[in-house]
């Protein structure tokens, strides 16, 4: 993990700095940890290093100052995850959107250790759901879409036309072997049928020739592809339990 303190208080910045070294150390978590007491250096360096932040733990003086602060950083470095620690009497409406976890003053080793865990559990999170997003469509009309929420695609007539677990299905152009080549690195997808693709974790069952998706809907294997389609299923199936 890399984080950073931000902070105009040095007490408070000493405080910080100790809890998350002896979280990370109990932990036994690898962390980079800069400390910044002024927004316009830190900002300086976010500039020359965007990458080197995943967690700021945000603790300014004048709520509005770190509001903004806060505010900036969520727009233009979406990634980092902010730990905001406020006083007693903010009003948690007025930094919403602007903060993945609020701490309220004063802060006790507990309270901290569970916004670090939060915030990471965060970051991972986003991370997956980037890995796991693909681009499809044409010049003037790009979806940008979750994997995981692919439950098949059906070639039909030089058009894809792409099913959604509870969203309106997709239409785009194109041809199915590209959209098996984009998604050979995922284990879960496998090509059934000349015409279809199918997510793996969208199947409910094999019967006989039929696969039954947990859409009710039933696709049906040809005869060539029913030993390797089946094999594939149950070692993907297996490998999961």
């Amino acid at each position: 993990m890399k984080a950073v303190i931000l902070s105009d208080n040095p007490a408070s910045s000493d405080e910080l700095k100790n809890a998350a070294g002896r979280y990370f150390n109990a932990n036994k978590k690898k962390a980079t940890l800069r400390i910044f007491s002024d927004p316009k250096t830190f900002f300086k360096y976010m500039e020359t290093f965007p990458g080197d932040c995943g967690v700021l733990i945000l603790d300014m003086s004048g709520e509005n100052r770190a509001i903004e602060i806060a505010r900036r950083v969520n727009s233009e470095y979406p990634s980092v995850m902010i730990i905001f620690i406020a006083s007693p009497s903010t009003d948690a409406s007025d930094i919403s959107g602007a903060f993945v976890y609020l701490l309220t003053k004063p802060v006790d080793e507990l309270s901290f250790a569970r916004a670090i865990e939060s915030v990471e559990s965060a970051r991972l999170t986003t991370a997956r759901e980037e890995t796991d997003t693909v681009s499809l469509g044409e010049k003037d009309s790009v979806y940008k879409i979750n994997t995981n929420q692919i439950v098949y695609m059906e070639s039909l007539e030089r058009k894809i036309y792409i099913h959604l677990e509870n969203k309106p299905e997709i239409e785009i152009k194109g041809k199915l072997s590209d959209m098996e080549q984009l998604l050979a690195p995922r284990e879960n997808f496998i090509r059934v049928h000349q015409s279809y693709i199918v997510n793996m974790d969208k199947i409910s069952r094999i019967s006989g020739s039929n696969i039954q998706l947990i859409t009710k809907e039933i696709i049906n294997i040809p005869r060539k592809r029913l030993s390797e389609v089946t094999r594939a299923f149950y070692a993907y199936t297996g490998s999961k339990s």
